[in-house]
């Protein structure tokens, strides 16, 4: 029997055909055609012109898998359409148009067919699987065997990007800040630090252009079939991208597609490298697609096709944890099962709300005072909303902080404490009180965008990361 699985991700479409029989899988084809949605994206909507765009890129690959005699076509959706407001729209006018049916797969879900595509890296020693994407990043400790056990972030590097990249490719001081907000992210999560691992491999379109652009650079060539790189001279590399005259035209030759994605990548890339403490990345080919495909075969996963023998549709499509009003809400980033998952996630859940009200309250409050003719306290500029506050789900997430509700409570004190001394005859001593700055940690440490009262974007990265045991971790003159 044919089978086809074909994914949209923030960077385009790809797809592969395979023949399977008797517990043998032969890959037919596999193809990339590229369609960056996010351009087409109105606020957290896919517009209805990047729904055309998306059923059109379908079609083509319809007629192939036609061509091809498929009769299980799978297709899933991967982080960018976690994202999403208007998930629905889109799963109802794909399958209108095309007959597929759009199967979703959750950030955890993702990183598990890494792990099942990538499992015969297990037999390297401590090996740690990271799928660089585009709007989500997974990272996978191949000795684990369950999927809860798989740990996802829920940002990529289009986020790096729009967070720190003013221009084409990052300045020095973006890198930096983009190298420090990944430090606590990491951190944040709990990541490992060295002496637990000795070899990464790194996964997805961007990492396998990244290795062509370093190889071109370098003079690498594949060792034993693997495309490994070598921790000193992607220093090197990295470093080139980074201030070298040719940078660009070096990318341009290679992988012009990924212009933009590159240094990012190897920012991430090496990020890990050093927190890791280690001297190997190896470069896989094998990612979410051939995972899924391994998944659905051994009868641990299962999902919505359509046959485009029959031209019929099958199986039943997948969950999409769609809240009221047809509005998705994405995953927060997971993490390593901790023991205590569904009580932090409801803690998670009720502090998220109890944040939510205590903002309410607090603006009701402003209003008030401004009538009064008084002049409200401001809080100062913290470092960004937290993931809850952003609409994430609290799934696999941290419980949310308290800083906030504390720093809520405060402004509510305050505004209290200015109309009481109005009755007392002391209203200018308390205003002055009420806007005197504050500082606080608002819990999250990582310089996420925001939104000041005028609409105008804010974010920097912390300027203390998050606490974690410390290794005493190499520098770079140690390389």
């Amino acid at each position: 029997m044919k089978y086809a699985v074909i994914d949209i991700s923030s960077g385009g479409l790809s797809f592969l055909v395979a023949a399977a029989e008797d517990n043998k899988t032969e890959i037919l084809l596999k193809e990339r055609q590229p369609l960056s949605l996010l351009s087409y994206m109105e606020g957290k909507k896919l517009s209805e012109r990047g729904i055309r765009k998306l059923i059109d890129a379908l079609g083509g690959i319809g007629s192939t898998c036609e061509r091809l005699e498929v009769e299980r076509g799978y297709l899933i959706s991967t982080a960018l359409l976690r994202r999403v407001t208007n998930y629905e729209e889109i799963v109802g006018a794909v399958q209108e148009k095309t007959g597929l049916p759009i199967n979703y797969i959750d950030g955890q879900t993702e990183a598990y067919c890494d792990f099942a595509a990538n499992r015969c890296y297990s037999a390297f020693p401590r090996a740690v699987l990271v799928d660089i994407g585009g709007k989500s990043v997974e990272i996978c400790d191949l000795s684990k065997r369950e999927k809860e056990e798989m740990l996802f972030l829920n940002f990529g590097l289009f986020d790096l990007i729009e967070r720190f990249v003013k221009k084409t490719q990052p300045t020095p001081e973006e890198a930096k800040k983009m190298r420090d907000y990944l430090k606590a992210r990491y951190k944040k999560k709990g990541l490992p630090k060295e002496d637990h691992y000795d070899t990464l491999v790194a996964v997805g379109p961007t990492a396998e252009a990244l290795y062509a652009v370093y190889a071109e650079f370098t003079g690498a060539e594949e060792e034993g079939g693997e495309k490994v790189i070598r921790r000193r001279s992607f220093k090197r590399f990295t470093d080139y991208l980074l201030e070298g005259e040719g940078r660009s035209r070096l990318i341009l030759q290679t992988a012009p597609e990924r212009l933009t994605l590159i240094l990012p990548a190897a920012i991430l890339l090496k990020t890990l490298v050093k927190r890791f403490d280690l001297s190997t990345v190896v470069v896989s080919d094998r990612g979410v697609k051939e995972g899924f495909l391994r998944l659905v075969l051994d009868g641990r996963e299962e999902g919505a096709y359509y046959d485009f023998v029959k031209k019929e549709r099958g199986g039943s499509r997948r969950p999409s944890e769609v809240r009221a009003g047809s509005r998705e809400k994405p995953a927060a980033d997971g993490q390593m099962p901790s023991g205590a998952g569904e009580e932090e996630n409801r803690k998670g859940a009720e502090e998220a709300e109890e944040r939510k009200a205590g903002h309410k309250k607090e603006g009701a409050e402003k209003s008030a005072d401004k009538s009064d003719g008084r002049k409200a306290a401001v809080p100062a500029d913290g470092e960004g909303p937290t993931d809850a506050e952003e609409g994430e789900a609290a799934v696999g997430s941290l419980p949310a902080p308290e800083g906030k509700n504390k720093k809520s409570a405060a402004r509510g004190a305050s505004s209290g404490q200015a109309k009481k001394a109005a009755r007392s005859g002391s209203a200018r001593t308390a205003a002055e009180k009420a806007e005197a700055p504050r500082t606080a940690d608002d819990g999250e440490g990582t310089g996420r965008v925001g939104k000041t009262k005028s609409g105008a974007r804010r974010g920097r990265p912390p300027k203390k990361a998050v606490a974690a045991p410390s290794d005493s971790p190499k520098s770079d003159a140690a390389e």
